[in-house]
């Protein structure tokens, strides 16, 4: 047994109401070059997305896919983020069916559709920043060398208005921090999102995360304004260049768009924010979820040193007989150790939620 064949058995009840199909999920399981697995994942990351009607999203899939590809010349260690959203998705489908839905905790499907497929989306940004850093790094050094006073030089990236909405409420425009910013509190979460994103852009670093959420929130604030210009909490049906019909209610952006991208937001956030202020699943479902999907989903990911990652036969999922989730992996402990602390540290409840393992499934 592995994981794969872990989640495909017991998600088998729930594909259809997450927009999944089984074959796909098949082919896409048994597929080992990189390439071609991609291509099939962001096939089925369409299929999900089709019934919401949010296509032109798939083209961010599309498009981080290649430029990932572009930047494996640069950086070999990069890893793999498109086939890594669909096995978060599935990993979460199995989390909130077998865990969270019991629990009290239910995500949304569509909320979980959003946060999980797109939290990622902004990497290349990250690790373009990166590598204009490294560059920086590398004429400073030479720039040592033959003047005693050489003044560093470095470069910057600057992510203007990406933060702006069309959307006007009370007369005054928002931004999309204080939609975070409402999230947040909501779920208790003591973090100044706007406040906590020039920190950080004005340390020369980027957070793909934050900027995930800025990206995703700004285009779908885009195609709400198009198809339901006064943004108006009333159901306006669109039929669409397939035929299939989606609501534009602004009532799903405040409700459901907002706290995904508030999710996405805070996913990768370092765990010294979260020392006193850990994600609750009682108050914050979908952030606990994806920050603990996103910190599990370790298998079939590209390492340095391993470019296929590690095999999904060395890692499992299930409960125990009380119910606690357990999830087993036979990977070196340091890797286990970072795993178990990334949760732990963020977490709330992961003590008596959470179970992980070292064990041997072979």
């Amino acid at each position: 047994m592995n994981i794969n064949e872990t989640l495909l058995d017991n998600c088998k009840p729930h594909l259809d109401r997450y927009g999944c199909n089984e074959l796909e999920l098949i082919e896409f399981f048994r597929e080992k070059n990189r390439i071609k697995k991609q291509d099939k994942a962001i096939s089925i990351i369409k299929g999900i997305l089709n019934n919401n009607n949010k296509k032109p999203l798939v083209n961010l899939i599309i498009e981080l896919a290649n430029i990932e590809f572009g930047i494996k010349q640069l950086q070999p260690k990069a890893r793999d983020h498109v086939v890594h959203a669909l096995f978060t998705y599935l990993l979460g489908i199995y989390i909130n069916e077998k865990v969270m839905i019991k629990n009290g905790y239910a995500v949304d499907i569509f909320q979980w559709k959003i946060a999980s497929l797109f939290h990622d989306i902004s990497y290349p940004i990250q690790l373009a920043n990166d590598i204009i850093k490294s560059y920086a790094e590398k004429i400073n050094n030479i720039g040592g060398i033959y003047h005693e006073t050489f003044d560093n030089i470095f470069f910057k990236l600057v992510c203007n208005k990406i933060d702006k909405l069309l959307k006007i409420s009370y007369k005054k425009r928002l931004n999309s921090f204080d939609l975070f910013h409402k999230w947040l509190r909501k779920w208790n979460i003591k973090i100044n999102p706007e406040e906590h994103y020039n920190f950080i852009i004005n340390k020369g670093e980027i957070c793909h995360g934050m900027l995930s959420a800025l990206t995703i929130i700004f285009l779908i604030d885009l195609m709400y304004q198009k198809n339901n210009p006064r943004r108006v909490e009333d159901d306006i049906s669109i039929r669409g260049s397939d035929g299939i019909f989606s609501n534009w209610n602004e009532k799903y952006f405040e409700g459901d768009i907002a706290p995904a991208c508030a999710a996405i937001f805070i996913h990768n956030l370092d765990k010294i924010l979260f020392l006193d202020n850990r994600i609750d699943p009682k108050k914050a479902p979908l952030a606990f979820l994806l920050r603990l999907c996103d910190s599990l989903q370790e298998w079939e990911r590209p390492l340095k040193k391993k470019p296929y990652g590690e095999r999904a036969d060395k890692f499992d999922i299930g409960l125990t007989p009380s119910n606690h989730l357990i999830y087993y992996a036979n990977i070196n402990k340091k890797h286990i150790n970072k795993i178990e602390g990334d949760i732990k540290s963020v977490l709330a409840t992961m003590d008596y939620f959470i179970i992980i393992k070292i064990k041997d499934h072979s």
